[in-house]
């Protein structure tokens, strides 16, 4: 399983590195906007919803954590890759930022089934 949240647990580096992972989302986005795939995996997910998350200005260099949970459904142990072992996934991402927890649903067909915020405030729980 990919970890996302290895990236978000460098201190200061976070500032640095969350541009870079963003330049290259946004380039991904355009990407699938001219040819989009038949699948994709947990980190184009990942970088996805960081881009959403970006366009929405939910990530101002404050991420606090992330991860990705893959759910498999029909696994095939004789493809090679990791894409092609489990074409068929839902990726559950979750991004912990100051402003609250973003959980989101997608499958590998691009298909967000769920987006959900949290506010993760004292008076909020």
């Amino acid at each position: 399983m990919w970890l996302a949240g290895t990236i978000f647990l460098s201190g200061k580096r976070i500032n640095e590195n969350l541009k870079g992972w963003l330049d290259i989302a946004k380039k991904v986005r355009r990407l699938f906007q001219k040819q989009p795939p038949t699948r994709i995996d947990e980190q184009a997910t990942f970088l996805l919803v960081l881009e959403e998350l970006s366009e929405k200005g939910e990530l101002l260099g404050d991420a606090v954590s992330a991860f990705v949970q893959i759910l498999e459904f029909t696994p095939v142990p004789s493809a090679k890759g990791t894409l092609g072992k489990r074409p068929d996934a839902l990726y559950i991402v979750s991004v912990k930022t100051s402003e609250g927890l973003h959980i989101y649903g997608i499958k590998s067909s691009m298909k967000v089934e769920f987006k959900h915020q949290f506010q993760t405030g004292q008076l909020d729980f």
